[in-house]
């Protein structure tokens, strides 16, 4: 089965879901204490693990219901929100202690790869390839870069770049700030997971 059939349209590998999505998040440590998941597998090494210990009970914390296509993308926690992004091309950043929508971007597009944060700056990536830049406290998008075609995996840092791939069998680099491509490595098929530092 392809993961894509660039056409600005969710794949097979991703119909299907139900209409309605419940979020729910858990208190798992106290949020002072706790350690961000800013992106995509927690860090740029991919390394999917944090520091933080389980505590011995769990709790209901809030829940948020969000109609619509569903989530195929894992949300990340930064600067004290959730970030999600949906099939239906809803941006959505939400209180982490409250569960209260601070705000939502809507794009034609959907969204099937995790947002990454760093520094203020929020990056998701759509259907259609392009990668958004959105600063957080204003929800203003301050640039975007189109791929070429469908990105499915999480973008990654270093140093002053922002790092990803792209199913049209590019590996990219951006400025983070700006949004100026630096560098590029072409390959011969379609890149269907992100990109792991080390």
């Amino acid at each position: 089965m392809k993961a894509s059939n660039h056409s600005g349209e969710p794949s097979n590998l991703y119909k299907g879901f139900g209409l309605t999505i419940v979020w729910v998040a858990w208190l798992l440590v106290p949020s002072s204490l706790a350690e961000d998941w800013s992106m995509g597998r927690a860090d740029a090494t991919g390394s999917a693990a944090t520091s933080d210990a389980l505590p011995d009970k769990i709790d209901l914390l809030w829940e948020v219901e969000i109609e619509g296509l569903g989530f195929d993308a894992g949300p990340i926690i930064a600067d004290g929100k959730v970030f999600a992004n949906d099939h239906d091309g809803r941006l959505l950043a939400i209180d982490l202690a409250t569960g209260k929508e601070v705000w939502r971007k809507e794009y034609e597009a959907g969204f099937v790869a995790t947002p990454s944060f760093k520094d203020g700056l929020l990056f998701a990536a759509d259907y259609e390839g392009v990668l958004h830049a959105i600063e957080v406290e204003t929800a203003e998008e301050i640039w975007s870069f189109e791929s070429g075609a469908e990105v499915t995996g999480s973008p990654v840092f270093y140093e002053e770049s922002v790092v990803f791939t792209s199913q049209s069998g590019s590996l990219f680099r951006l400025d983070r700030k700006s949004g100026k491509e630096v560098w590029r490595y072409e390959t011969e098929e379609p890149i269907l997971c992100g990109a792991s530092l080390a």
